[in-house]
């Protein structure tokens, strides 16, 4: 089955990626380990917003640019910036998808359960070993030249 992606970076990033050693996910490669063997994930679309240095994690927007920079190297990855919601945008474009169009919606919540969660045809769970063998290579090279994971996130 062909497949889409799509990503909350912020939920993923606080709820399940903060605190491990798995920051520089390679979300397409994530996307497939999380759709499984009967999906063709052909396209991951991502959301983010830009973050703001602060006190407690001075250069966060450094490393974000970097991990951006990284992401820009993926084929088939989407990278669209707005402003930092919570999974509630999701639901109409869920919805549509559902009932209007009718195919089939996967849901992964990295917070779990919760009574405002998406709906989805059917669930994913996220699991460790999805982030640990989703991970972009130490270096890489862009247009604009060679570049590496931060040593510190």
């Amino acid at each position: 089955m062909r497949t889409i992606v799509y990503i909350d970076g912020f939920n993923l990033y606080h709820c399940a990626v903060s605190r491990t050693a798995y920051k520089w996910l390679d979300l397409p490669a994530f996307g497939d380990g999380l759709a499984g063997p009967n999906h063709t994930v052909v396209r991951v679309k991502y959301f983010t917003a830009k973050l703001k240095d602060l006190p407690h994690s001075p250069g966060s927007q450094q490393r974000q640019f970097i991990y951006w920079r990284a992401l820009g190297t993926l084929p088939r990855l989407d990278v669209h910036l707005g402003k930092f919601s919570n999974d509630s945008d999701l639901r109409e474009p869920v919805r549509m998808v559902k009932e209007e169009i009718g195919l089939p919606v996967g849901v992964c919540n990295p917070a779990g359960g919760r009574k405002d969660q998406l709906v989805g045809s059917f669930t994913r769970p996220l699991r460790e070993w999805m982030l640990r063998d989703s991970q972009l290579p130490t270096n890489l090279t862009a247009a604009a030249g060679a570049f590496h994971k931060p040593p510190t996130w």
